[in-house]
Order: structure tokens, then sequence, then C-alpha cells
């Protein structure tokens, strides 16, 4: 890769080919600037990056390196950012197409942490800073410049070690690649839970080095602060930090010569993290290693890590240990006095596996076939994961299992609830019908009216459509639960149909009968000239129905959001309608029980702009009865175009368009796309997972042709049925004559198309347009135009099905469009439920931890079992039981006894049937002990008879807080001496909260011992000791690293009152008066305190005293010195 300017695609790029395995590294040296990288090879690319750059003093940057055709890339940025006169940001990814050896670059003023990337193809990333101030008020700025690994190859378990000759600390982000990551850094006490995308940052100061741990695969990186915070004129760096599961067993180092010779880089280190334990087996260049200062970093596992820095220079190193079975990790950095710094991970292991977790991934993909009938076919898959996974086969994107397995559904029914909302104002009166049409027997149908309890029956023959006309009284227009609702029962199969008709506004919609209805949605409007609609309706009491919309709304003067849900409970067969002026598309509607789901407009112009707005009315499939593969074509009759929008029903959905080819990621639930078809074109839409597709029709301005627009719920080729009945019944069509013509729009596989018949004849002859699908079938589309009447549509093969939309317009600016029917194959079963778990639990060591988890699920046998640090747990290391409680549902206990310090870790039960497994919450388990001893404990200020001591708490509190903290003196014979202590809790002995104390009253020229330990519940620290003799007797020198206390008696004849002035003066002013001295004290006490001193610094004393009333001086003391952190001294006053 050379160095690419500006923005957008190019194609400088330097390709390295060899013959034998190498190491690559980039650097990028120039004057008072410079950074380097490790270049990963092409196996190392991914799919998935999350990057972290600084808040730039110039610009943030990030490169996409592309080594595959066709390569398409969704970059979803953490904030509202411009490229091309458009903005992206988490919502609106930026979509990208690469070809081979092919780079993209961008650049911006914002901080680009937290970007993430998301491509088809492996690709590789770099990212960084033009130039970068770290922290942002320092002076110095550098450029920032890494390659970073793809999410596949991140690990979870970090050791964090800052850098050497240093005195100032580094920055440190750790990044989420992954949803509810929670990350764990112990001894700062933070422990924090990310999506993917966000980042926490913290500091680490000079000579600290701690532990981090992701739950899931994190980025984590360090920044060196620059030069200005410590004395060392070095500028910052950026570098990843190498993951233990990177680690590797040796390692090649080179240092360029050019960097010595002409950048000056004369400070070169090499940043150690191994296991403690065989830290002396380390070799650099086949030798042991000396005069190393070694730093251990406890993890509170069974495996403390030991880190040092290595000095070198421009040479070649070789970097191993005496077994090749000890693994560590490694950095270079470096810096010079001109300003340069660079930093890289030294390597990383090429077999990278996380061992800790990964999500599952196919090895061996199954082959497309072409068979004829009879013969045999066998379809072969391989998976790994960790924890393991279970295989499942899909049949057009539904699970192939047991039929107990599945619901099979159709729009044909018995039991239907719906509900109407009010439509544009010109509408004066809208008349809304009920449209029943039953089947091949004759049914008895009863409407139910909840909100004025009263009954319509109505019999219905063979094939027969009746329209029943609604008052309008019964049309919802106001926010809020309702009990507008209808309830249709039928004792024969049926088909439901909405129609809201008035001159200039119409709309229709398929009604679906309850057992399609489902626990979660995506919502489908439109940008409103007037309200985006949200209608509710429940088909069992005490349903709770919670509702996550894409952006912050208010209901009731309460602010809800996607991440703050509005909650509703509504009873049996009633209602709640949510409208606003904002798009609602996106909102997810999730219930404890079934409801259905109608959404739409009160008027909306489509697309935005275009004349005029209509009433939009749709109702929605759940989520679990959408398909995946889409076979779209404009509507027939219009000149203008015809809009569409996919909607993901899942996180992540991989959405791709044959004509014209186009691959886009809907990163988050709810998100969507829009796009056009012009007249007469079709197109195949493939997702990756089950997806909601919606089309539009277009208002009057779009081609000058009088229709208004609509709503109409695409079905997936999955959801063909093999038969329909569609109707244009008398009583809408003569309606102000509204619908001259109708339009029966049919969809089927090419093979299928000369077996259509339509009322029991050959199909008419109609112009079809092919359309190729992206797995090579071929689907033909054709709309032909009908008048009133029933139609019946089939296939003289009974295997064979299709798909029928039925729309029309007029010259009054009204149309309506709706499916035909649908049917498909909603799989019950597919997840198990997690119930009754216990929660996460802190106790003592010793004592017994019983961890509980129920699980059931329609799909028998239902099974669970522990994982630790999401590694399965094996019945033979922990005692773990199970219950069937039903044929359904199972009971599991793991109990830990007697707990000790190695079982503190995260502990999840996997619920789990032949078809699928759910993972519980993270319970985590804190096994507490007595704190580590205390740390840094140290004397200062002795005299003659005091003493005081400090300390810094420990490193761990044992996971019980830190009570308080005992001080013990002791004499020569280790014999407790009782002496009370300032700040203490009790007198009998010196108990306190803070981490210092003064001991009074003791002897001059006396060995004393002190022991001080830190308390909590659970017991108490190792104690710390230290020696100390008090001074003698007499006049004394206290000290400790910057000061000096000078303690003196008055003369045996004061001669009137008395003050007192203390000189001093430094160890290299060899002529001493009062005129090149220091004044340090004058006053009348006998004490007085030089501060601000140089550590290991000598410095001269003198006290002159005087008579306050007339100013007489007395005579001088004798010169004495003393020396901060030294021994006291004593200097006697004459008289």
């Amino acid at each position: 890769m050379t160095e690419s300017k500006g923005i957008g695609l190019t194609s400088e790029i330097i390709r390295i080919v060899s013959d034998q395995e190498i190491k690559v590294t980039a650097y990028q040296p120039y004057l008072n600037r410079s950074e380097a990288s490790l270049i990963f090879p092409i196996p190392l690319y991914g799919k998935k990056y999350v990057i972290a750059t600084y808040k730039p003093t110039v610009k943030a940057k990030f490169l996409i390196l592309s080594h595959r055709e066709h390569t398409h890339v969704n970059i979803t940025f953490p904030k509202n950012t411009l490229y091309n006169g458009r903005i992206y940001n988490r919502s609106y990814p930026l979509n990208i197409t690469l070809q081979r050896h092919q780079v993209f670059q961008f650049h911006s003023k914002s901080d680009l942490t937290g970007t993430i990337m998301q491509s088809n193809e492996t690709v590789g990333i770099f990212s960084g800073n033009e130039c970068a101030n770290i922290p942002s008020q320092s002076s110095v700025c550098n450029t920032m410049f890494e390659q970073f690994l793809p999410a596949s190859k991140l690990g979870q378990s970090y050791v964090l070690s800052t850098v050497s000759a240093r005195n100032s600390g580094n920055i440190y982000r750790v990044v989420a690649a992954y949803d509810n990551t929670t990350v764990d850094i112990p001894s700062l006490s933070q422990t924090h839970t990310l999506n993917q995308g966000y980042y926490t940052e913290f500091e680490l100061f000079y000579n600290e080095e701690t532990v981090l741990v992701c739950d899931l695969p994190c980025l984590l990186v360090q920044f060196t602060i620059g030069g200005g915070s410590d004395s060392q004129r070095s500028d910052p760096f950026l570098t990843l930090v190498p993951a233990i599961e990177h680690y590797k067993s040796n390692y090649i180092v080179h240092i360029p010569s050019i960097a010595t010779s002409q950048y000056q880089i004369y400070h070169n280190y090499l940043v150690v993290m191994i296991p403690a334990s065989y830290r002396d087996g380390l070799l650099v260049n086949g030798n042991n290693l000396t005069g190393i200062t070694w730093h251990t970093v406890f993890t509170n596992g069974s495996l403390d890590y030991a880190c040092a820095s290595i000095a070198i220079t421009n040479a070649t190193y070789t970097v191993s240990h005496v077994s090749d079975q000890v693994s560590f990790g490694l950095i270079q950095y470096g810096w010079s006095s001109q300003g340069i710094a660079y930093g890289f991970m030294g390597g990383i292991r090429e077999n990278t596996t996380i061992t800790t977790f990964f999500p599952p991934v196919i090895t061996l993909q199954p082959d497309d076939q072409n068979n004829t009938l009879g013969q045999t076919i066998q379809l072969e898959c391989t998976g790994i994961s960790n924890p393991a996974s279970t295989l499942v086969w899909l049949k057009n994107g539904i699970p192939i299992a047991n039929t107990d397995d599945f619901k099979q559904v159709s729009s044909r029914g018995r039991d239907f609830c719906l509900g109407i909302y009010s439509q544009h104002p010109s509408a004066n009166t809208p008349i809304p019908y009920i449209l029943l049409t039953a089947y091949n027997q004759t049914a008895n149908v009863i409407i139910f009216n909840n909100y004025f309890k009263s009954t319509v029956r109505r019999t219905l023959a063979p094939y027969e459509t009746v329209a029943i006309s609604i008052s309008n009284f019964m049309v919802n227009d106001a926010t809020g639960k309702t009990s507008k609702v209808f309830h249709v029962l039928s004792d024969h199969d049926i088909t439901v149909k909405l129609y809201t008709i008035f001159k200039f506004t119409t709309d229709a919609s398929l009604i679906l009968p309850s057992s399609f209805y489902g626990k979660k949605y995506v919502a489908a409007t439109y940008v409103p000239a007037l309200n985006a609609r949200i209608l509710i309706l429940a088909h069992q009491n005490d349903t709770t129905v919670s509702i996550r919309f894409p952006r912050g709304t208010y209901y009731n003067g309460q602010l809800y959001t996607r991440d703050r849900p509005l909650s509703i409970k509504l009873e049996q067969f009633q209602g709640f309608l949510y409208q606003i002026n904002y798009d609602l598309t996106g909102t997810v509607i999730e219930s404890d029980k079934g409801v259905a789901v109608i959404t739409g407009n009160k008027c909306a112009n489509v697309p935005v702009g275009v004349t005029f707005c209509d009433v939009l009315v749709q109702h929605l499939p759940p989520i679990e009865a959408l398909g995946r593969n889409y076979i779209l074509k404009a509507l027939d009759g219009r000149k203008a175009y015809t809009v569409y929008r996919v909607i993901a029903a899942y996180d992540n959905t991989v959405v791709t368009k044959s004509y014209p080819f186009q691959t886009f990621i809907l990163q988050r639930q709810g998100s969507f796309y829009e796009f056009q078809l012009l007249s007469g074109q079709g197109t195949n839409l493939v997702c990756d997972r089950p997806c909601l597709v919606v089309k539009y029709g277009v208002g009057i301005t779009a081609d000058s042709i009088t229709g208004d627009p609509f709503i109409i719920a695409v079905p997936s080729v999955d959801d063909f049925d093999s038969n329909y009945i569609a109707n244009v019944p008398r009583d809408i069509s003569n309606f102000l004559s509204l619908f001259p013509v109708n339009y029966l729009q049919v969809i089927v596989e090419e093979s299928f198309k000369e077996g259509l018949t339509l009322n029991g004849t050959a199909f008419p002859k109609v112009n079809w347009l092919p359309i190729r699908t992206l797995r090579n079938k071929n689907y033909m589309v054709a709309s032909i135009p009908v008048g009133i009447g029933t139609y019946k549509l089939a296939n003289n093969n009974s295997n064979a099905t299709f798909g029928l939309l039925q729309y029309a317009w007029n010259s009054q600016s009204t149309s309506y469009g709706l499916s035909a029917g649908i049917k498909a194959k909603i799989f019950i079963s597919s997840y198990p439920i997690i119930e009754n778990l216990t929660e996460s639990v802190m106790v003592p060591r010793g004592k017994v931890i019983d961890l509980q988890c129920q699980g059931s699920s329609l799909t028998k046998p239902v099974m669970i079992s522990w994982l630790k640090n999401n590694l399965i747990l094996s019945p033979n290391q922990y005692i773990i039981t199970q219950i069937n409680i039903t044929e359904n549902t199972v009971a599991s206990q793991l109990m830990i006894n007697p707990a000790t310090y190695n079982h503190s870790d995260i502990y999840r039960c996997r619920v789990y049937n032949p078809h699928a497994a759910v993972l519980s919450s993270n319970i985590a388990i804190v096994i507490q002990d007595p704190p580590n001893p205390v740390r840094n404990l140290s004397i200062s200020n002795i005299t003659a008879d005091s003493i005081s001591v400090s300390w810094l708490p420990p490193k761990h509190d044992g996971y019980s807080p830190i009570m308080n903290y005992t001080v013990e003196l002791l004499n020569d014979q280790s014999l407790l001496v009782i002496k009370n202590c300032s700040s203490s809790l009790i007198p009998t002995q010196c108990l306190t909260l803070t981490t210092s104390a003064t001991f009074q009253g003791l002897k001059p020229f006396t060995v004393y011992y002190l022991r001080t330990w830190a308390n909590n519940v659970i017991g108490n620290s190792t104690a710390s000791t230290l020696q100390v003799k008090t001074d003698e007797a007499g006049i004394a020198l206290g000290y400790n690293s910057s000061s000096i206390q000078i303690n003196w008696k008055p003369p045996v004849i004061t001669n009137g009152i008395l003050g007192y002035r203390v000189y001093q003066w430094r160890s290299n002013q060899t002529i001493k008066t009062l005129k090149n001295s220091v004044l340090v004290y004058d006053g009348r006490s006998f004490q007085a305190s030089a501060t601000n001193l140089e550590a290991d610094h000598l410095y001269y004393y003198q006290i002159i005293p005087y008579n306050i009333k007339y100013g007489y001086l007395g005579i001088a003391s004798e010169f004495m010195n003393g020396t901060s952190h030294e021994d006291g001294k004593y200097i006697v006053v004459t008289e």
C-alpha cells in the first residue's frame, strides 16, 4: 500500500508476494512525525471490523483495501458524517463497491472510533490519524497509522503494560465488536457493557499494569501520551494491544538503520507480556535476560503475568523461550529527541483461534444440485463454533424438522381481528367495508362489534363474496387504547379483506387470521403528509406490548426511544392506536402473546414531493412469517416507477438485488432501504435472514396518470399459495364508479407458467416479464386487467405455487392495492425459553454455590448445559443435575462445593433442543477473599518520640470493601507495644479508616517494628512490616522526600518574649551569609518545616532567636545539615 491522499477510490497499492513466509512492517518516517505498523497477510483479512482513531488535530482516517472483485463494503459511522453531499450515520450506512486491488480512503475532522465495516469478501483495513494530540490538550501531535484485525480475529483477554522510560501514562480504548459486550478492568474496579462500535477510554499511569477481559471479542488499542507530559520529547503513537489469544512462542524484531542514522530514534524497546512462572526462560538472540525489572500482573485467576521493557538498538533480534510451548505477547516501540515516535504489535499467531468464544462458522458448504424426479439427494454441511452448535437444515429459509415443529398458516381462516383508522379529512365520511369470501363450503360468519357488544351474522354460499359496510363511528382517530375492534368468526375457512373507500382517498388490505398472529413485528409506514400510524390488536387477555420507536417519540408526556420502549397492556379484543407526524417505519413491536398489527398513514405522498397524498393501510405478517426471497416487478399500467422498501427483521441483514445488482447490509433491526423499479423493470431481492418488503404505488404527478399511493406487503416466494380467489365486488366498484379496471399481478416460476388457469380455463395470453433470480432460476411476471366479478386462479400442477397481487386506480385519483393471499410455514419452536435463572452471586471462599436454570421448548427433547467463561463444563468436574419437570420443561442445578478462588468467573446456562439453542445472561460468580497486602508502606516525620506511617490501599480488595486498617507497633523483642495512634477508632489499638497513622510518646533512639494490614468482612490481609528507629532526644530534624522538619528548645535564659528565625542554605553554597540564605520560618513556635525540597538533597540550617519587643538578636545556633529522605539531625541552640 502506498500513501493515499484525498477521499474516494484509488488503485495506489503495493502488492508483496513471497515464496516463503516473511514479516512485513511499514514505517512512515517524516521530520518530527512518524509511525509504523505491522502488515498482516491476506489470510488474516476479514469481513467485519471495528476501528479506533483519536480526536483529530488535523484528520482521522481509514483505508479499505480489496483483493477480490465485486467487494461490497457497508460502512457504519458512529455519528453524522458527510460524504459526497449526503449524511451517513448508524442508521444510514455508506455502501461502496471495490474491485480487486482497489482502495477506498476516507478522512474526517471527527473521531472515527467505533466505525463498523462489513463486507461480502475479506478486506484489509488501515486506520489512524493524520495528526493527533494525545491527550487533546497536549502540545504535540503525531501521525497514527495501524492495520487492524477483523472481528473474527480479535481476542477477549488482554494484559496491559505502560511503556518504559516515560513518566507519563498511557491511554487505552476498548471497542466492542459485538452488542452486549461486557468489559471488566479489575484493577480499576471498572465494568462496562458496550454495544458494537461503542467504546470506553481509561488511563494507566507510569509503571502501572492491569488485565482487561471482554466476554466477547473486542478491540483494544493503546495511545502513548505526547511530549510535554514528562521530561521526554516524544510524540504520541498508536498500537494494537495483542490479546493473550494472539501470543506466539517466538518473534523476529528488526530496527532499520535509517531509524537511528537519519531520524535519531535511539530509544527503542520491546514490551513483553509472559506468564509470570515462565519469565526466566525468555531468550533474546538465544541468551537469557539480565538486569530486567519485571512487574507482576495479577489476573485473579490461576495464571499471573509478568511484564518488562527491553531496550534494543538498530539490529535484528529473535525473541523466544527455552520451551516452544510457552507463548507470550510483544509490542515494539521507540522515540527520539526530535519528537518522533512509533509503536506496533510485534506479531500475531497465524492460526489464531479465540478459544473462549466464537460464533458458528460453516466450514463445508453444500453444493447446488440438479436432480431428476425420483433420485436421492444428499447434501453435506459441516461447521465449527465454541460453544458447540447444532446444525439445522432449512428449505426456503424454513428449518426442516418434524411436522410437529411447524405451524402451517394461510390467509384463509376462521378467526380474525381488525380495526379501522380514519382517512384524510377530504374524505368527509369514508365508507369502510369488510369483504368476506367463502371457499368450497358454506360458511356461517359472525362479526362481533367489541365497542357496542353487538353482532352481525351472514351465511356465505361456496365461493360467494359479501361486502359489509361499517358505521363510520367505528373508525379510530384518537391516539391511545380503543375498543373499536371487530372480531370475525366462521365455521369454515374464509378470507377477510378491508376496504376504506371514498372519493379521492382509498386503500385496502388483506386481513390475516389469528393463526398468523405473532409476538414480534417490524412496522412499515411512509413519510407522512398526515400522521403515520400503528394499530395493535390484542387477541387474548393480559397482553403486554412493547413498542420500540426508531427515534425519540413522546406519548403522554414521556419520551420513548429504541432503548426505552413504550409498554402497553391490552385486554382481549382491545386495540392501541399510535400516530405521529413522522415516518414510523422500522418500529419494533414485541408482545408476550400473539397480536395483530395494522400500519400505514392517514395520508402520504409517495414519494415525498409527488402529489397527491392518500391513505395507506396494511395488515402486516409477524417476523416469524416473513420470507427471504422476493420477486419484484413495477406496477403495470403506470408509466412511472414503483417504490419499494426492504426492512430488516434482524440485525446485520445482508440484502442483495439482482437488477440492478446491489448488495448492502441493514445493520440494525428495523433499519430499511428504499429503492425504485422503473416501469417494466423487475428484480429478485434476497435477504440472508427474514425481512419485510413493501411496495408503494406513486402519486399522480409521477406520470400524470390519475392514481394515488397505496401500500402492499409483498409476499415472498416462500409465501406463495397454489390457488387463490380474487374478487372485485359490485358494491365497491360501483361506488362512484371508482374502479372500472382492476389488475391481478401473477408471479410464477417459468416451468409452472403453462399450467396456470383462470376460472378453470387456460390462462389468457399476456405479456410476461422474465426475471432471473440470484440462484439462476427463471420467474415470470404478468398483470391481467379484470372487471367486477370473482376470479379463481390455480395451476394444473398441484405442486406449483405462485404469488398474486391485486391493485387498481381510477380517474378520480383513487387507488388501492393488496395481496390476494399468502400461505406460510411458521417454525414455532426454533428457540427455547430460559426461566428461573440464578442471579449473580458473591460468596466467601469455602461456601457452597448453587446455580439454578430452567428452560422450556415446544420442540423435544429440551436439554441444559452449563458454561464457564463460555466453555462447556463437564459433569465430571462439577456437580450438575437435570430434572425433567414436564416433557417440554427441564431444570438444571450447578453446585460448587466448596467455592475456591478459581471459581470466580462468568457462568451461563445453555438451553437447547435439536434445532436451536439460547444462552442465558451472564451469572457472575465472585469468590470473596481477604484483601491483598497494603502497598508502598513508608515511614515519615521521625522524631525522638513520634513516627508517622502511610500506605496505599491493596491492589485487590478480595471483592469485599476494605472496612479499616490495623497498625501494630512492636518492640525489638516482637512484643506488642500498646500505643494508640492518631485517628484510631478505638483507644486500645491503632484501627483506622485512613491510610496513615502517627504514633506519639515513643522512646528516643529505639527500634520499633510497624505491622500494617487491611481488613474486610472476610478477613485480614497479610501484614506488611517495616523497621524504624526513633531519633535521639533533643532538637531534631524530621524528614520526608520533599520536606525537613526542624525542632528546638528555647534558651535557658530568654530575657523577654522570643521569636525565632530559621535560615536555609543549599549544599553548594560554600559561603553562608544571611544575604544568600532562604528564610524558612519567622515566629514564636519551637518547630518549623522547610518544604518543596528536592528529594535526596543536602541542606544547611541555622536558628537565630530574637527579642520581639526590642528586636535584639540572640546567639545563632551552629550550622547543621539535613538531607531529605535521611535520618534526622540535631541542632543545639545556644542561650
